[in-house]
């Protein structure tokens, strides 16, 4: 559906940012979650 940029941030977290294409508009979804160890 969309590019998924995936950023490795300290303290084991993931920035997704992913790039949506809808209605001729470009929108960034970001998710920010902990990774289990």
């Amino acid at each position: 559906m969309g590019n998924i940029t995936s950023v490795t941030l300290p303290g084991r977290h993931v920035l997704e940012i992913r790039h949506v294409k809808y209605d001729d508009s470009l929108f960034f979804v970001r998710v920010l979650r902990k990774i289990r160890p």
